[in-house]
């Protein structure tokens, strides 16, 4: 059996940690789509949660530290997301 895995969106992670709606999410996709075309460069969706007052910036991070993909060791299969040295964010 082969089995499917994806990375889950910044917005649907925010939901599932109850720091915004289903609306809220939806109202700044209509505003990063409405950015898209007036700026050479879309804002990225947490950057318009900020805006609209919808999120904090320490849930921000806790959105995009839980977004961050654990290493996997090919010798052990240990999973680490942290380096063992410094214990920076691998990314």
């Amino acid at each position: 059996m082969i089995e499917k895995t994806f990375n889950k969106r910044f917005g649907v992670v925010a939901i599932e940690k109850g720091f915004i709606t289903k609306e809220e999410l939806f109202e700044a996709m209509m505003v990063q789509i409405e950015s898209d075309l007036d700026e050479n460069e879309p804002k990225l969706i947490g950057s318009i949660l900020h805006d609209l007052h919808y999120m904090t910036a320490q849930q921000i991070d806790k959105v995009l530290e839980s977004l961050s993909k654990p290493y996997e060791c090919p010798s052990c299969r240990v999973m680490i997301r942290d380096c063992p040295n410094c214990g920076a964010t691998l990314r």
